[in-house]
């Protein structure tokens, strides 16, 4: 039996969840470090899938509010300001969009 395609809300929680479950213990596991880290270090362009990078950017900040809870608030630092720069990334790859789509609309980019 295949699974069914998960909803963008159910795959956000996916995302987030995975993020939240790899900070067990005194360690933050490698799969979590490779996930911030690909949408951290790769190049955004309009190609990427801007739903991923929200998705990421939300469960670093879940992680955050986990890790602010069991007392580590400078790991818990680190891992809002990854969220919010991911974030940063993609908002500047939606401002590409309009501006692409105002172009090619024949208005004026200022």
């Amino acid at each position: 039996m295949t699974q069914p395609i998960p909803t963008l809300p159910e795959r956000m929680d996916q995302i987030e969840a995975t993020l939240v479950a790899g900070l067990t213990g005194e360690d933050i596991s490698e799969p979590i470090f490779a996930i911030v880290c690909e949408m951290l270090c790769e190049p955004l362009s309009i190609h990427a899938d801007i739903f991923e990078h929200v998705a990421v950017a939300r469960g670093c900040h879940s992680a955050a509010q986990e890790l602010h809870r069991q007392g580590k608030h400078t790991i818990a630092e680190g891992f809002s300001a990854m969220g919010q720069d991911i974030l940063a990334k993609t908002i500047a790859v939606i401002a590409e969009f309009a501006a692409l789509d105002r172009y090619i609309s024949g208005g004026t980019i200022h």
